[in-house]
């Protein structure tokens, strides 16, 4: 007993330090590129005004371009700017408590759930493919981070569904419901994401019930009316227009997802991280199994392995469809995050799965087995190319607080020159880890358009007798 008590505290303890250099990170953060445009948009034309206009002319995506209308600096606020990575990080542990609480409440303590959410947090980012853009560029976090927290509320609220009486449903279906209209709003991936999640558990509920879910069937014409209205955007046309190589093309558009899909799996499934913590969830997971095999609705692991690989594939196809190409980094962020939260689904599925065929339990690991194994984690999240090592590298080698000086002398130099052309200092030393985008040497770059727009000059370029910016 002493011995689990010793390794949980150990864990979150060293899972909390491997989060901190997130935190403090956010005090050097500032906004960039996209930021100042919808920022100068919603202050010219305010924000009703701004998602029909992006609507009728950019995208479909009417709740993140509702959100990014209202970001800090268009309140001319940058502290608050640097608020918010903070209250992304809460969230997105705050989603994955509550879903975990929900599902395994009934047979592990707090403690033991606050491990499990921070462990996934921590597996997350540690091979997140852009940090920069899942929590610190407000434009990329609100648009593809805060729907996967909304996505995780959304599990739990359905989890809850099918535990509620009838007098408790309606309010957890409302939330249901209006989760699932900002989800599809956001962004194309988190929206085919859910909607063939949500026809999933439908096919499935079906299979097992040999009826018909109303609850799901409701969220389902949810998700379809508001995919409609964000697919027949006009705006998707014109954004559409642009050029790409085998943009469009139906065949490689699939060919090429299922082997990203394929690669994905092998890349962020191999690491020394998610295998260990996976050795270590297996017993925790036989004994969830104990507490909920006696209830009736079970998934089979053939089934939700191939939703699984499916959702994966359906996940990078906009991506290939629109651009011809695989999407940014931001984008993957989104399946990432699935990947990681699935990965473990699955594990749990395959753990039931055996426990009800073989009637067998899995034993508790000793104590000699554990602690080598979570020294081995811990050695693997810091290892090479890791997020976490590069977060520590840009805060203790002072690269964030020169970041921050440079950005500050920055502003003091568009506030002191009095010519129409302002030229600034190109930043020499940018963190990786909150660093996402910067203005060029050319005024009519449109990044430089509002940037300058955003500051009230008439333009504003980098100093090109300093040299190229470099990372």
């Amino acid at each position: 007993m002493k011995a689990s008590l010793f390794i949980e505290n150990f864990l979150i303890t060293g899972l909390a330090c491997i989060l901190s250099p997130f935190i403090f990170l956010t005090v050097f953060n500032h906004p960039s590129a996209d930021d100042f445009e919808y920022s100068n948009v919603a202050m010219r034309m305010g924000v009703w005004a701004t998602v029909l206009d992006y609507y009728e002319n950019w995208n479909g995506r009417y709740f993140s371009t509702a959100l990014l209308s209202v970001n800090p600096v268009a309140f001319r606020s940058f502290f608050f700017y640097k608020v918010v990575p903070l209250a992304l990080f809460a969230g997105l542990l705050h989603a994955l408590y509550v879903f975990i609480n929900e599902f395994a409440r009934v047979c592990f303590d707090r403690k033991k759930i606050i491990l499990a959410a921070l462990m996934i947090l921590v597996l997350y980012i540690y091979k997140m493919p852009s940090v920069a853009t899942g929590f610190y560029w407000f434009a990329g976090a609100f648009t593809y981070q805060l729907p996967n927290i909304l996505m995780i509320y959304l599990c739990a609220c359905i989890v809850r569904l099918e535990r509620v009486q009838h007098k408790g449903i309606l309010p957890y279906l409302l939330l249901s419901a209006v989760l699932v209209a900002a989800i599809i709003g956001a962004n194309e991936t988190s929206m085919s994401l859910l909607v063939l999640l949500l026809l999933a558990m439908l096919a499935w509920s079906f299979y097992i019930k040999r009826r018909m879910d109303w609850i799901l069937c409701v969220l389902v014409i949810t998700a379809a009316i508001a995919a409609y209205f964000a697919i027949t955007a006009p705006g998707n046309g014109v954004r559409l227009a642009h050029s790409y190589p085998h943009k469009q093309d139906w065949l490689f558009a699939v060919q090429s997802s299922v082997g990203e899909s394929v690669k994905s799996i092998a890349h962020w499934g191999s690491s020394l991280p998610m295998l260990g913590s996976t050795i270590l969830f297996v017993p925790l997971a036989a004994k969830l199994a104990e507490k909920r095999i006696k209830d009736g609705f079970f998934i089979h692991p053939a089934f939700s392995l191939a939703v699984f690989g499916g959702l994966l594939v359906a996940a990078y196809m906009p991506g290939y469809y629109a651009r011809g190409d695989i999407a940014p980094p931001r984008t993957i962020n989104v399946i990432h995050l699935f990947f990681t939260f699935g990965w473990f689904i699955n594990a749990y599925i395959l753990t039931e799965y055996c426990a009800r065929k073989y009637k067998r339990t899995v034993p508790t690991l000793p104590a000699y087995i554990v602690i080598p194994i979570c020294l081995l984690m811990f050695w693997g999240l810091v290892g090479k190319d890791s997020n976490i090592r590069i977060a520590y590298a840009d805060l203790f080698s002072g690269k964030a607080h020169r970041y921050d000086g440079q950005f500050a002398d920055r502003y003091r130099q568009i506030a002191e020159c009095q010519t129409n052309v302002c030229e600034v200092n190109v930043l020499s030393d940018v963190p990786e880890t909150i660093y996402f985008d910067d203005i060029t040497s050319d005024a009519e770059d449109w990044r430089n358009k509002e940037y300058a727009k955003y500051f009230g000059k008439e333009a504003i370029v980098l100093k090109t007798s300093e040299g190229r910016q470099g990372l």
